[in-house]
């Protein structure tokens, strides 16, 4: 956990997430709500995208979306393959070289899931204030 909060990962996030909280708080300020209200709806629609971006993160660190990316490369190298000047061992690779290769230089976007937990735990305490 403490390690989460020394990436560089996790503050861009949190900021991003403060960024969307405070816009989606402004465009509502006219619809008559409470302070608190508007703090609430934008801690949760924040949490509920960067969440959602640190959850494709995760599925795209699994390896979920390599099949897109050796098809679209194997198919540009194929019929453009002057345009990218791309050496031959990686023009020449295997799906599962290109895979481990890959691999090799993904992060973990568990900063990023964790600033979308902060957003959407602190709507729900900001929530239950709301109504109490």
């Amino acid at each position: 956990m403490i390690r989460l909060l020394k990436r560089k990962s996790f503050w861009v996030a949190l900021a991003v997430g403060a960024f969307i909280a405070a816009a989606v708080a402004l465009l509502q300020r006219n619809s008559g709500s409470t302070g608190l209200r508007l703090a609430c709806d934008g801690c949760f629609v924040a949490g509920i995208l960067v969440g959602g971006a640190g959850c494709l993160m995760l599925a795209a660190g699994e390896g979920m979306f390599d099949v897109f990316g050796y098809g679209i490369s194997f198919v540009l190298n194929l019929h453009w393959s002057g345009i990218f000047h791309k050496p031959e061992e990686l023009r020449r690779e295997s799906y599962a070289d290109y895979k481990v290769r890959k691999s090799a230089s993904r992060s973990s976007p568990g900063g990023v899931l964790l600033a979308g937990g902060i957003y959407l735990l602190l709507a729900a305490i900001l929530l239950v204030i709301y109504f109490v």
